[in-house]
């Protein structure tokens, strides 16, 4: 008894000293409740040494035996959400029942038994209140059972929609909360709770435990169970304890069903349809997909399936496990198409050619215009069209369809955008009961969310038909392993692993990527890393998109906690450790856009200007990149700079009049005003003090693509020193 005395306060002590140095913000949820309660006899004193046994009523197992200090105070802690009996067993008193107690997820329920004189054979039943006050926290907290989350009305399915219907909870999120990356509608598909005041971006999302949330944002998950594997799930919005570390607002938790002595199971599907639908008023009014047979407006296609199955029981295996061991799957699948109308202004076929239906400007001072272009004359006949916008005309415009709607205007082209959104989930959970002192669990989920988005990912939105469509999947992994454990009647040890993981990998399928326009092909300032070509904004609807996009988000936690039934107190302590990894590429503009100037433009009669011509001259107003921008002070002597680092600012100075060439007009710029020997002092050289003392010299490149500024004294630095700003790109 001596060894095993020290052994456990040696797994004590060192679980105490790994809480001391673990980061606290990282700390694991809890999944589990409690009962607590003091034993008495019918006159209020204390019964000690009582024997409380606690079985599980959904499994028929035995889960927590502990025994009543001399106080008659009992703790059974790591208590699984489910249903109950607690019975007391003292010398000389009737046996004590209580059934029925419905023990919820970070529940700490009091059970104070009153005992009565007389045989043990003899028992006394109680049948639990269907109402439970927890007396033992402060806790502002709200529970969602399982049967409220299957029966209440849900959009989508989705049981955060419920997360709203708590006291002091407002929603920022999207008008329809769907599963993986973007929903229906073309909304991204995040979670923006405001708990109590707090930010949205600080709630906890778990799943029996286990991390949930995408570290990137914050505001988006990496899993979506099935609503139908969900047991129950808690809101906590204060007062917490501090094991619920790393957020600091809201604590949603979320437990999966597990398998009973009994088998259940059930099937399902949910379904919509077009023809179940009413048109909209625009789509009556203008009918953009035609007429059907009785006259009606088409309306958009809509396929919605959503189906599945759950299966839960003992897990048939003879031998030692049998009536130990118990099962719970899960399988869910969502096939859904939906269609909406999207107007885009594009080229007609005359346009697409060089030849306009008005007359046009093409050369001109100001607001005066010195030649203009009659109708139906092609422009190449006075001036050739730019290759680069050539190559757009040829990969892009060409390829898309021709203006459809003449009653909104000349240039308006009324398409179906169908968007794609599949899934399928298994989850899978077995629970095995050893004996009363050790319980294991082990939980399995899986997402797989292929999607297809016409206009591209994170609401690009393009309305041009298979311009920036992406064909995306999101898939998502989280795998718990937990074990409870009673080294002694008073003391209890938890640990457990799990592992978290979401992704995000779209690809382009649409006429801006390079694979499908390998004509456009300009040189750019800067090298693109996207494969996609250049935005382009012509005075049409331009060319535009996002990715394409790789993203990953792994969450490693090891975690131990270590429970203490003292007399009427509890004290509980442990160490969590996450390991995050977070990768993404920048999927946004790195390709640039060109943009075209629409003033100044010449107003007289009968010279018009109309959307493309710019485009077809390739008058081009600027390219706009990200700009590159330097602050720098070069100092000698005192204060050397590393060689490294003072090359590379000499090869993005030197290197800049060449790349400009390319893509401005080179009479605009003079190189020889650089001097670059001057822009950038040599630091090795010693106390340059007659350069220094000058006024400040300015260098400035018409249109603000490049301002090169050095300052002496006059910018009130030490002698020996400059100071260097440049900046490449729009001022």
């Amino acid at each position: 008894m001596r060894l095993n005395s020290r052994k456990i306060f040696s797994g004590a002590l060192l679980a105490l000293l790994m809480t001391c140095f673990a980061d606290a913000r990282a700390s694991a949820q809890d999944i589990t409740g409690t009962i607590v309660g003091l034993v008495r006899d019918a006159g209020g004193a204390a019964i000690a040494g009582a024997t409380v046994t606690i079985r599980d009523t959904d499994k028929n197992v035995v889960v927590r035996v502990v025994t009543t200090d001399g106080e008659g105070a009992y703790s059974a802690p790591l208590l699984l959400a489910g249903r109950y009996d607690l019975t007391v067993e003292a010398q000389g008193f009737k046996k004590f029942v209580r059934n029925n107690i419905e023990l919820n997820v970070n529940d700490r329920l009091t059970v104070d038994p009153r005992l009565e004189v007389g045989r043990v054979e003899e028992q006394v039943v109680v049948e639990t209140s269907p109402l439970e006050v927890e007396l033992q926290t402060a806790t502002q907290a709200g529970l969602i059972s399982g049967r409220e989350i299957r029966e209440l009305p849900l959009n989508n399915r989705n049981y955060l929609q419920l997360v709203t219907l708590m006291p002091g909870v407002s929603s920022g999120s999207s008008d329809q909360l769907y599963i993986g990356l973007t929903n229906p509608a073309g909304q991204t598909n995040t979670v923006q709770f405001a708990i109590n005041g707090g930010r949205t971006s600080q709630n906890s999302y778990t799943i029996d435990g286990a991390d949930n949330v995408d570290r990137g944002s914050n505001l988006t998950l990496l899993n979506f169970p099935s609503v139908d594997a969900i047991a129950e799930f808690k809101v906590l919005r204060n007062h917490y304890s501090a094991e619920y570390g790393r957020n600091a607002v809201g604590q949603i938790n979320v437990v999966t069903k597990t398998g009973g002595k009994q088998f259940h199971g059930g099937a399902y599907e949910f379904f919509r349809n077009d023809i179940l639908n009413a048109g909209s008023f625009f789509d009556n009014r203008n009918a953009p997909l035609g007429l059907d047979g009785d006259g009606k407006a088409i309306r958009p296609p809509l396929r919605y399936n959503n189906f599945g199955y759950t299966i839960g029981g003992p897990a048939l295996i003879p031998g030692p496990v049998k009536d130990k061991l118990f099962f719970f799957f899960s399988e869910e699948f969502r096939r859904v198409i939906t269609s909406g109308n999207v107007i885009a202004t594009v080229p007609t076929a005359g346009e697409r050619q060089g030849v306009f239906s008005v007359p046009v400007c093409v050369a001109g001072t100001g607001m005066t215009c010195a030649q203009v272009l009659p109708a139906g004359t092609p422009i190449s006949s006075v001036s050739p069209i730019n290759p680069v916008a050539a190559a757009y005309i040829q990969d892009i415009y060409s390829k898309i369809p021709l203006p459809n709607a003449p009653n909104i205007g000349p240039n308006t082209l009324v398409s179906s955008a169908r968007s794609v959104f599949n899934y399928r989930q298994e989850l899978v959970r077995l629970d095995y009961n050893f004996s009363e002192r050790l319980a294991l669990a082990f939980r399995f989920l899986n997402d797989s969310i292929p999607t297809q988005e016409p206009g591209g990912i994170f609401g690009a939105a393009n309305p041009i038909p298979g311009l920036a469509s992406t064909k995306t999947d999101s898939p998502g992994r989280n795998f718990l392993a937990r074990g409870a454990q009673a080294i002694t009647p008073n003391i209890f040890n938890e640990t457990g692993f799990a592992y978290s993981y979401g992704a995000i990998t779209s690809r382009l399928t649409g006429l801006n990527s390079r694979a499908a326009s390998p004509n456009i092909n300009p040189v750019l300032p800067f090298a693109s890393t996207l494969g996609r070509v250049p935005n382009i904004n012509p005075g049409y609807t331009g060319v535009s998109g996002f990715g394409p996009y790789d993203e990953r988000n792994r969450n490693y936690n090891i975690y131990d906690n270590v429970t203490m039934s003292l007399g009427r107190q509890t004290l509980k302590f442990g160490v969590s450790f996450h390991s995050y990894q977070k990768k993404e590429n920048a999927a946004g503009n790195n390709v640039g856009t060109f943009n075209f100037s629409q003033t100044p433009r010449a107003t007289q009669t009968p010279a018009q200007t109309q959307p493309g011509l710019q485009l077809h001259t390739g008058l081009a107003g600027r390219h706009a990149r990200r700009p590159l921008e330097a602050d720098r002070v070069l100092c000698s002597g005192r204060f050397p700079l590393s060689p490294e680092s003072d090359a590379q600012f000499r090869r993005a100075l030197l290197a800049l009049p060449a790349a400009d060439r390319r893509f401005r007009q080179p009479d605009q710029f003079q190189p020889e005003l650089l001097r670059p020997g001057q822009g950038v002092p040599d630091h090795r050289q010693r106390r340059p003090r007659a350069r220094h003392r000058r006024p400040a010299e300015r260098h400035h490149r018409r249109g603000g693509d490049l301002a090169l500024r050095r300052e002496g004294r006059a910018g009130k630095l030490p002698r020996h020193c400059a100071r260097l700003r440049f900046r490449l790109g729009p001022v």
